[in-house]
């Protein structure tokens, strides 16, 4: 199994009428925001604006807005919790194996699940993924995705450039209560990992597992939301982090 890199981080407006408001907070703190254009996107279950980066991350502004898809959703508990971040992807080219891994394990998780849209041009794309973290496992493992085809359509490749100069996704920091009880779900995923010995957020202890040239810091914060999650963004030369969009209680950006 090989993991290419992170997919996309999924930013959740917990009231279906929030989308607009939220995606300008992104436009104010210079992100460029990307309408992908989905054949009945007015009438559907979900809306999202997208945050396109150049190296082939993004970021997914999310709002639930069918009352029955909000009922039935694995995310529906976040919405007491306000707009926030919620969940990571990465991306693979072969989900069979990462199935593979989990179940070798005895790890739970749900899927392959199909989704499959089509623009408004006609052109279509579509996934299979696989939820090992929230509603099936732990909820800081990230969901893993495959494309069945159209990737290039699913994240378009306009409005990649951004006025705060964020080009990507260094990497990924997700809050546990304790280490040790994730420790097997990631290594499944992502192979062994090292310590890391100045995390980008303060903690108890911290392993970094590689997803491809990128990096995942696990930190163990006993009194933190278990799955909290914090990218760290990049832009060109700049020496290591540049941005960091910190964990659910928003999405100010932090120098680091």
């Amino acid at each position: 199994m090989t993991i290419l890199g992170y997919d996309h981080a999924i930013y959740l407006v917990a009231e279906p009428g929030g989308l607009e408001t939220a995606a300008r907070r992104f436009e104010e703190l210079g992100f460029t925001i990307t309408d992908r254009d989905d054949e009945g996107k007015e009438s559907a279950a979900t809306a999202q604006k997208l945050v396109c980066f150049e190296d082939g991350s993004y970021i997914e502004i999310l709002s639930i807005r069918d009352p029955q898809a909000r009922s039935r959703h694995r995310f529906a508990p976040f919405f007491v919790r306000g707009d926030g971040w919620v969940d990571t992807s990465v991306h693979t080219n072969d989900l069979a194996g990462a199935r593979e891994r989990l179940t070798a394990a005895g790890l739970p998780f749900s899927g392959p699940h199909a989704h499959a849209r089509r623009l408004r041009s006609g052109e279509p794309w579509g996934v299979s993924l696989i939820l090992p973290g929230i509603g099936a496992g732990h909820p800081a493992l990230p969901f893993v995705i495959e494309d069945t085809e159209g990737r290039d359509l699913r994240i378009p490749r306009h409005g990649t450039r951004h006025p705060n100069g964020v080009t990507g996704t260094a990497g990924v920091s997700v809050s546990v209560r304790d280490l040790d009880a994730v420790r097997p779900g990631f290594e499944a995923l992502f192979g062994p990992a090292v310590p890391v010995a100045a995390p980008l957020q303060d903690c108890a202890r911290a392993l970094r597992y590689a997803v491809a040239r990128r990096w995942l810091d696990v930190l163990e914060r006993p009194e933190a939301d278990e799955g909290m999650i914090s990218l760290a963004l990049m832009r060109p030369g700049a020496e290591g982090v540049t941005w960091l969009a910190k964990g659910r209680e928003g999405i100010a950006l932090v120098g680091a």
